[in-house]
Parts: C-alpha cells; sequence; structure tokens
C-alpha cells in the first residue's frame, strides 16, 4: 500500500517498547494529538512519544511497559473504508492471531465501532493488544492497548480511556461557489457506487470538498489511472469515454463474431455453437454467447452507463484538479446527463448497464457493486431517491 511509509515510522518506534501490564488507575489528564483534533484521558504519569505523524497520538506509562495509541485515518485522504484501515493496522504492527471481541459501550461522536484482540510480536516477544475501530464523519479511527498480557480487566479499563475520547475536527475548506441541488445530487448518482467504494461524500459534487487536499489526490488519481496529466489530455480522455469507450470494444468484438456466422444460430445454441468451433471451454463459450445474446438485444447501450457513469466521474475529477472550471464541469455533466436520460428510463435499467460494462471491463463479478448500491438505496439520503426523469436544471 501507498500508506505503509508512514506506518514504518510507528513500527520502528515501537520497536524498541517492551509492554508488560495494563492501563493502571490514578489521576488522570488530558493528551491531545500532535494535529490536535482529538484527545483522550490517560493516567497522567504517562507520557508521549512523537511518532512523526501529527495524526498519531501515542502515550507510554512511566517503565515504558505499556502503550496506548489513536490512531487517525482522515476521510479525506482517501481512506476507502474500516477494512481498508483495519488491513493497514494489522499488516504494520503484524497483528496475528486476531480475534473478535467486545468494543466499548459508546466513544463520543464515533460510530461502528468494532474490537479484536490479537498477538503481535516485539522485539522478539510475544505481546497482545486489544484494538477498537470506529469512525466519525471526519475520520476513521483506530485505538490500540499493547501489553505482555491483556486482560478482560485491562480491556474493561481501556474501554473507559476510549470512552473519554474528543474529536474537534477541523472545518474542512470547500472552494465551490454552487449550492448542492437536487440536479448536482442527480449527478452524483449516476457515480455514487465509485463515490461510496472511495469513501468519499456523495452529497457533496464529485464527492470531495473542492481544497488543495483533493485536488492533490485527484491529480494522482487522473496521472495513474487515466494517463490525465493536463488540460489537453483530459479533453482527449474524456472525448474517447464519451465517442466510444468500452461500449465500443464491446461493439467491436461482438460483431466480429456476427461475421464469422454467429448471428445465424438461434440464441439457445450460441454456446454451443462457440465451443464447437472455437478453442474454448464451455465456461468461455457461454460467456461469449452471453455477451452477444444481450448486444444482439441492447447494442452498445447494454454497457453505455458504465461508459457515462465514468464520463460523469471524470467531469468532477477535473474540476478539483484544477483542469476544468466548476462551471465547465457541471456543463459538461448536465449535458452527459441528458445523454442519458435519453437512453435509460430508471436508476434500475441504468445500473443494470452499468454493472455490466464493469463486468465487461473487469471480467469479474459486479456482485459487491450491486451490494453498494442496495445499501445506498435504502440510505435516508439516498441520491437514487431522486426521480431519474426529473428535469435538471442550470443553477450555476
Amino acid at each position: 500500500m501507498k500508506r505503509m511509509k508512514k506506518w514504518s515510522v510507528i513500527a520502528a518506534v515501537l520497536l524498541v517498547v517492551t509492554m508488560l501490564a495494563g492501563c493502571g488507575q490514578a489521576a488522570t489528564k488530558e493528551f491531545k494529538a500532535p494535529n490536535e483534533t482529538f484527545s483522550i484521558q490517560m493516567d497522567e504519569s504517562w507520557s508521549t512519544e512523537d511518532m512523526q505523524n501529527d495524526g498519531i497520538l501515542a502515550i507510554f506509562s512511566k517503565d515504558d511497559m505499556r502503550g496506548v495509541l489513536v490512531i487517525q485515518f482522515p476521510k479525506s485522504e482517501g481512506y476507502s473504508d474500516m477494512e481498508d484501515v483495519k488491513d493497514a493496522v494489522e499488516t504494520t504492527f503484524t497483528m496475528h492471531s486476531v480475534t473478535g471481541a467486545e468494543a466499548p459501550a459508546q466513544i463520543p461522536g464515533v460510530e461502528n465501532l468494532s474490537a479484536d484482540t490479537s498477538g503481535i510480536v516485539m522485539e522478539g516477544q510475544n505481546e497482545e493488544c486489544y484494538t477498537v475501530y470506529g469512525e466519525s464523519d471526519y475520520a476513521y479511527y483506530s485505538f490500540i492497548y499493547i501489553a505482555k498480557k491483556v486482560s478482560d480487566k485491562k480491556i474493561e479499563q481501556f474501554q473507559t480511556v476510549c470512552q473519554s475520547f474528543v474529536e474537534t475536527a477541523p472545518e474542512i475548506e470547500n472552494n465551490s461557489e454552487v449550492a448542492m441541488t437536487d440536479t448536482l445530487l442527480w449527478f452524483n448518482a449516476t457515480n455514487a457506487i465509485l463515490i461510496q467504494t472511495n469513501g468519499w461524500d456523495y452529497t457533496l459534487f464529485a464527492g470531495l470538498p473542492a481544497n488543495e487536499d483533493s485536488k492533490a489526490i485527484e491529480v494522482d488519481v487522473l496521472d495513474s489511472n487515466w494517463g490525465v496529466t493536463d488540460r489537453a489530455s483530459a479533453d482527449e480522455t474524456l472525448d474517447w469515454v464519451l465517442t466510444e469507450g468500452h461500449r465500443a470494444d464491446l461493439a467491436e468484438t461482438m460483431e466480429a463474431y456476427g461475421s464469422e456466422g454467429l448471428s445465424d444460430v438461434a440464441a439457445d445454441d450460441r454456446a454451443a455453437w462457440i465451443y464447437e468451433n472455437y478453442q474454448a471451454t464451455e465456461d468461455q463459450a457461454e460467456g461469449v454467447a452471453y455477451w452477444y445474446n444481450l448486444y444482439e438485444e441492447q447494442g452498445e447501450k447494454a454497457i453505455g452507463a458504465w461508459d457515462y457513469s465514468r464520463a460523469m466521474s471524470l467531469c468532477g475529477f477535473y474540476y478539483l484538479a484544477g483542469y476544468y472550471t466548476e462551471t465547465e464541469a457541471l456543463d459538461k455533466s448536465l449535458e452527459i446527463s441528458n445523454t442519458i436520460q435519453g437512453m435509460y428510463s430508471s436508476w434500475d435499467e441504468f445500473m443494470e448497464s452499468y454493472f455490466a460494462g464493469y463486468e465487461w471491463w473487469a471480467e469479474e463479478s459486479s456482485d459487491e457493486r450491486r451490494a453498494i448500491y442496495e445499501e445506498l438505496k435504502a440510505a435516508p439520503d439516498s441520491p437514487y431517491n431522486l426521480d431519474f426523469g426529473m428535469t435538471l436544471e442550470k443553477s450555476w
């Protein structure tokens, strides 16, 4: 993972610490994170260690035998979800024998709490740790207690420490000049699966606030995933997605099969025909027949939503990266959205085409994305509550 470099700092410092006991009970004081965005109450005899990361609060007992870490993962930095956070923590600290445990009843301002116990090797010695995970609107958090032996009593005490947590998250700068409207939320609905997958906010145009942090994220994403580095390459890429995209590849491939005789074969017999005439497995033959039948029935519309969803994403990315102005991005989004409304009649129809396009592109199941769609539809503020055929109005 790209973030592992900063984690190596944590591991290097922890390697010099041997932890042997529990949290203890004594007079407490407030310990603040270096960035002062959160704090916890701990034994006043404990002291902090500099982890060279503003989002990590590391506190060790006076004898350096016990340790507590609270690690902040700001959502604006691109952490996709809690599983991403858990993977980073478990990998960095070489945790093993991870077993689910009871989480604290509550942590102020933190939701979706979970916890586990695990082993961890420190300086060749087997230690134990109890880890709590949760998230606020601003960030994901990991609360870690490490000791030679983590007893039920010590877990109870650490849960109390967790409950003393206070977040004072900074106000996130957003330079957008356009108020969020139903039309902009409709725009986001076309690519809300990606926004949700990235752990972003589908109530913000493009999923992120317009600021320097978002710009850095999108410049990197566009370069690494799309080869877009400036306005010219941005225009060229968006033009390709809108005029060709992956639907052109589907059309070319299926038309080639058709010209070789597949078009003359009954739909139900096409898998057998492919199997007999090509060096294909039964699964491959069934796959070709499936795509051919779908293309024959719907044409490029079969996966068109995949391309149009990505085009909508690009408009937002270009704005955040500074390649398009906000007005340019929104004007283009409105143009693409009108095309989408002319091709599809409902969110379900649009999303079926999107899922098919994902499967054509990724050559894997779309089940995970389908599950995200169902979750989003059930959300109180779901963009899919909007009428697919609503009149899209320019308010910018």
